[in-house]
């Protein structure tokens, strides 16, 4: 429940506060071990582990994604990028997990929409944090792809086609 973003769609200040950042434990939880299990039992093509950001907490992602691939899902990674992945790239390469990383636009169009929230994450924004865990990604041959929200931030002429071309021009397909 916890993301260092504070996307202006998504962040909500009852769920990624204080009392339930401190309630949530690094590591894997009783509550955690049920949420793992009961995706286990849905017969669903892909599970989605997302829920906040999961770079933010790689060591109950890895818990997450070792169990979810025990129970034979195909899985995908939700995440704005904003973190460290290379804790997470040999797990994600070892279960075939697919990146889905949210980024609208290369300029700050990106980051008004979604802004890092100073409290966790000190310097740098948004789209170069997501722009890298993209490239990294793609270095180790992990399958990715972009998701963007268009708004009037990134509607603009040039925006969208940007992005597209750069993504294009680096190797993402989706």
């Amino acid at each position: 429940a916890h993301c260092p973003l504070k996307c202006m769609y998504c962040h909500a200040d009852d769920l990624m506060g204080n009392e339930a950042r401190r309630a949530e434990a690094e590591g894997p939880t009783a509550d955690l071990a049920n949420v793992a299990a009961t995706a286990g039992m849905f017969s669903s093509l892909v599970a989605v582990v997302t829920g906040g950001d999961p770079l933010t907490r790689p060591k109950r992602t890895e818990y997450l994604i070792e169990k979810l691939a025990a129970a034979r899902k195909a899985i995908v990674l939700d995440t704005s990028g904003v973190g460290e992945i290379g804790p997470l790239l040999p797990l994600l390469r070892e279960h075939r997990v697919h990146v889905r990383v949210s980024l609208d636009a290369l300029s700050e169009a990106n980051d008004e929409v979604r802004p890092i929230n100073r409290r966790y994450v000190k310097e740098g924004i948004c789209s170069e944090y997501a722009k890298k865990t993209i490239l990294r990604c793609l270095e180790q041959g992990i399958p990715v792809t972009v998701q963007t929200v268009v708004t009037t931030r990134n509607d603009q002429k040039d925006e969208l086609p940007q992005l597209r071309d750069w993504l294009v021009d680096i190797g993402v397909k989706h």
